[in-house]
């Protein structure tokens, strides 16, 4: 009897200092991303190499979207997202993620600590934290935390491109929308005026096929850039409603989205860039069943907007293709391509700079 009390209080104990433990630890490693220290950098770092041939925005981002899936299939495009936040100067990044496994009310903050990765720890901004947890429907719920990937696979992107930045880490339970807008009023007293990166993580298309897929992220993406929480919400309900053969949801992650719009907002962004788009079709090669991954960027418009003559990812995708199809054409056929665009910024006289790749190496 003794023994069983003994072990009993042991358990307790242990439960009990958890929940003050100062290290969240790795609980994706190995399984969405590499668990070796070398092999993850090298990968982190073969990803930010091909993102930093794009040009960067002028302004600095206030919030970023990154996805959250596996490293083969995402992590292109989130390092996009991290490239536009390499050297800003930032003194925190909060990430707001969502409960892939338990399910909740209000949203989850880890008050203090360490979120530990493959490449060592990062510092948890216990004032940030707190500010957070003052919020009426913020608390810390432990246990959400303990194998949540949504918040730790951006960590390691973190790490690489902010080294010795702390970090906040937010878990979203219900996406409702008063939830979100309470979430989003926090986030703007927590970081108003410091330099704080705030991250959403979500993906995008659940599980239809690439077609289809690429039409709902489209409009998806449309809604994000028009700065309204109310829309995406708006456009999810549509897009299910359209019956398409697969589809679970416009965005995983809606509740953090909209949530970091409402911050955004307020925190004075203005404008929207689309940085980058894929679908784990491109990446993986099927494309019966795919999911839907976007960067994208909020900032406030300071000059002219880049977006007004810079190209989005969806028509840089499809000069890509034009580009090829009209190579194949030429060489196969000796025929020159005919084109007409529906996009009015494709119609104008201006240049545009196309590279072809082959197994990572520029070919053209």
């Amino acid at each position: 009897m003794k023994i069983k009390i003994t072990l009993l209080l042991a358990i307790t104990a242990m439960l009990c200092s958890f929940a003050y433990a100062p290290y969240r630890q790795t609980a994706v490693a190995g399984k969405f991303y590499p668990n070796d220290p070398d092999d993850l950098k090298k990968m982190i770092g073969k990803f930010m190499a091909r993102a930093g041939e794009q040009q960067l925005l002028a302004e600095t981002p206030i919030a970023l979207v990154s996805p959250h899936a596996g490293y083969i299939f995402s992590g292109q495009v989130a390092a996009r997202a991290y490239r536009e936040a390499k050297g800003r100067g930032y003194q925190a990044v909060i990430v707001v993620g969502f409960s892939h496994h338990s399910r909740f009310q209000g949203v989850s903050v880890i008050p203090k600590g360490y979120y530990q990765t493959p490449l060592g720890d990062l510092k948890i901004d216990a004032g940030l934290a707190r500010k957070l947890l003052a919020s009426p429907n913020v608390d810390y719920v432990q246990h959400v935390h303990l194998v949540e990937h949504s918040v730790e696979v951006q960590m390691p992107f973190i790490q690489t491109v902010l080294p010795g930045v702390p970090v906040v880490s937010v878990i979203m339970g219900d996406p409702d929308p008063e939830n979100c807008r309470l979430l989003g009023e926090a986030l703007y007293k927590a970081v108003k005026g410091k330099n704080v990166l705030i991250v959403a993580s979500t993906d995008m298309s659940h599980y239809p096929k690439a077609e289809f897929a690429e039409q709902v992220d489209a409009a998806t993406l449309e809604c994000i850039k028009k700065l309204d929480a109310d829309e995406i919400l708006r456009n999810e309900k549509k897009q299910l409603a359209r019956g398409i053969r697969g589809l679970s949801c416009t965005l995983c992650g809606i509740g953090p989205v909209m949530a970091v719009i409402h911050a955004a907002k307020k925190l004075g962004a203005d404008s929207v860039e689309v940085l980058n788009y894929a679908h784990s079709g491109m990446t993986a090669g099927d494309n019966s069943r795919v999911v839907g991954y976007g960067a994208v960027a909020f900032f406030k418009q300071r000059g002219k907007k880049m977006s007004d003559h810079l190209l989005n990812a969806m028509e840089q995708k499809k000069l890509l293709a034009l580009a090829r199809e009209t190579i194949d054409l030429y060489l196969s056929k000796d025929e020159k391509l005919e084109v007409e665009f529906a996009e009015p910024r494709l119609t104008r006289s201006a240049g545009a700079f196309v590279t072809l790749h082959q197994n990572g190496r520029l070919r053209g």
